[in-house]
């Protein structure tokens, strides 16, 4: 339900359409909030059923024609109401870190270089968000900047804690780790042989 309230937010100064929407989000709301561009088109028409924005198709000459979505006065006090609301914590979920917690049962030496590219991915995140977040403060005045600054300033504090992590993991996986991980034996034992008793001789 969050990904309708950020495309309300988008919407709130402007009309766009959904160009331009997918554009503004990957710019903007999407440092904080990640959704896909087929996600974001059935949010806009499940939004459309239930009044939140109303479509117009807008006529051009040397270009096909575009769809256009305004925020009605309903999407406007959702919004509203929605912005003003305490926040719910949002649980973690993190593919990579639930693989880091059986690193154990690899070998050492791959998991070190897992946790290397996973320290590039961050720091390439890491880089970007604080050249967004310099543009955004030399920039002229615009609705979204004061959202995008905080938010920004939300994701790179994050992003840092992130690469800051990933180096000190190497380490902790060295101290507490075996170089090879013993794997458990899935083969089953073969049974021990018996000896039969046979029948017991009459006295």
């Amino acid at each position: 339900m969050s990904l309708r309230y950020a495309i309300l937010t988008l919407l709130f100064h402007q009309d766009l359409s959904g160009y331009q929407l997918l554009d503004y989000f990957d710019g903007s709301v999407g440092f904080v909030w990640h959704a896909t561009h087929p996600q974001i088109y059935r949010e806009l028409a499940a939004m459309d059923r239930d009044a939140l924005v109303k479509p117009r198709v807008v006529r051009q000459s040397a270009r096909p024609d575009k769809k256009v979505f305004a925020i009605t006065p309903h999407g406007r006090e959702a919004l509203l109401a929605w912005v003003a609301a305490p926040a719910f914590e949002r649980q973690l979920k993190d593919e990579a870190l639930l693989r880091v917690f059986s690193y154990a049962l690899i070998d050492r030496d791959l998991a070190v270089a897992r946790l290397a590219e996973l320290r590039a991915r961050h720091e390439q995140r890491l880089e970007r968000y604080r050249a967004v977040e310099a543009l955004r403060r030399d920039g002229d005045e615009h609705p979204f900047r004061t959202g995008a600054l905080l938010t920004l300033a939300a994701a790179t504090a994050f992003e840092e804690s992130y690469v800051a992590w990933c180096e000190r993991a190497p380490g902790l996986l060295e101290q507490t780790s075996p170089r090879r991980a013993r794997a458990r034996s899935t083969r089953p034992r073969p049974l021990r042989k018996t000896r039969s008793a046979g029948p017991r001789k009459r006295t």
